[in-house]
């Protein structure tokens, strides 16, 4: 009896494809992730827009021209705005803010340009325009001085973009690794069937 002996042939190896019961539950978990984040991404979108929204209607108004006391509770920087018909020039104002020990406060112009639309008034804007430190809680007394051109008002409170970055960077953040994930997740499944 003689044995043979291939040489020469490779060897062949079989390629194991993972089980199907554990590929499916991997795909269901990383897709309803996925889903998961879209719809927290949006949530916390749309809740950091209302919030901004919120923002901007409790802003204190101030009539051009004119000399108001508000109060300030919390140390910080203010910023004043000025609302009016869209399109319209930004009246040339001048600000002169009195602290609650009676000192002068430094107005700075505001550096960039920050926009909104008023909440509830179709056609207005409010165009950030100038700033000021509040170093103490109390009465602030605000004189708004120059020329009222179509209706506009003053309005002042704080940064709604400085303050808004973070909630709505986490929020794009969230919704850009939730769609990627889910479009790789896409992905695998098509090249699977």
């Amino acid at each position: 009896m003689k044995a043979t002996i291939d040489i020469g042939q490779p060897s062949q190896t079989q390629h194991v494809p993972p089980s199907p019961t554990k590929t499916r539950r991997y795909g269901w978990i990383v897709g309803s992730l996925a889903v998961l984040g879209l719809g927290v991404g949006i949530w916390w979108g749309a809740a950091t827009y209302v919030g901004i929204l919120d923002r901007i209607s409790a802003f204190e108004r101030i009539p051009i021209p004119s000399s108001k006391v508000t109060m300030i509770s919390g140390p910080g920087m203010r910023v004043l705005y000025v609302e009016e018909a869209r399109r319209t020039p930004v009246p040339v104002l001048r600000f002169v803010v009195v602290d609650p020990r009676g000192r002068a406060v430094a107005v700075q112009t505001y550096e960039g340009d920050l926009r909104y639309d008023v909440p509830g008034e179709p056609g207005r804007i409010g165009r950030a325009v100038a700033t000021f430190e509040a170093d103490a809680d109390g009465a602030y007394s605000i004189d708004v001085i120059g020329p009222n051109t179509a209706g506009a008002i003053v309005a002042m409170g704080d940064d709604v973009a400085r303050s808004s970055i973070p909630a709505m960077s986490g929020s794009i953040a969230l919704l850009s690794i939730s769609a990627v994930g889910g479009a790789v997740l896409l992905g695998q499944r098509i090249s699977n069937d």
